[in-house]
């Protein structure tokens, strides 16, 4: 059995996410991805995110129904910052032998892979699918690390987190950017609102 392993803080979860997370498993053939809510991630300001509960709930809810996607709360209960490869090590205990475990990671990750807790283990233990646009940068890491990493190539999707949140604020439509029961998530739970909204 084969398994991809995407973690992320999906504030909020969108259509990118989840275009990213079907063409790993179509073109890697794998048994599953399992999408892993970061509670603390490592590489931003602590509070930044919205709490892990409405970020599990929307990643829920976008991949309800969806066949070969499948939702982790591993890292949600930890106050302590999370890092891929302890992340993998939980998961690998819970899974039988002979289960591969794969990370799935944007391009643009793949320039700061060097700065993540123990990758070299990472990359030797589990490896990594990286996904998007690769650079002349990013070339030269996937020839540096070898078979641990393999290139996955996906349309360019311009949709961004970052983005969403900042429509939300500005009272603008997020419709076709996250799936309907986010959409209505975020509404309903006013998320990303400002305060006078």
């Amino acid at each position: 059995m084969r398994i991809g392993v995407f973690g992320g803080t999906f504030d909020p979860i969108h259509w990118g996410h989840l275009v990213l997370a079907e063409t790993v498993r179509d073109q890697a053939g794998l048994s599953e991805v399992l999408f892993v809510p970061t509670a603390v991630p490592p590489h931003k300001e602590a509070g930044a995110a919205l709490p892990i509960r409405h970020r599990l709930e929307m990643t829920r809810l976008a991949i309800a129904g969806q066949q070969g996607f499948r939702l982790s709360d591993i890292e949600a209960s930890s106050d302590a910052v999370s890092y891929s490869v302890e992340t993998l090590d939980q998961l690998a205990a819970q899974y039988p032998n002979g289960t591969a475990l794969r990370f799935i990671a944007g391009a643009d990750q793949l320039e700061e892979i060097e700065t993540w807790k123990d990758y070299r283990r990472l990359l030797a233990q589990y490896g990594l699918y990286v996904v998007g646009r690769v650079g002349s940068h990013e070339e030269r890491l996937l020839e540096r690390h070898g078979r641990s990493v393999v290139a996955i190539s996906m349309p360019l999707i311009e949709v961004s987190s970052t983005d969403v949140r900042r429509r939300v604020a500005d009272g603008r439509s997020i419709r076709f950017l996250v799936p309907p029961a986010v959409e209505e998530y975020i509404a309903r739970h006013r998320l990303y609102s400002k305060p006078d909204r």
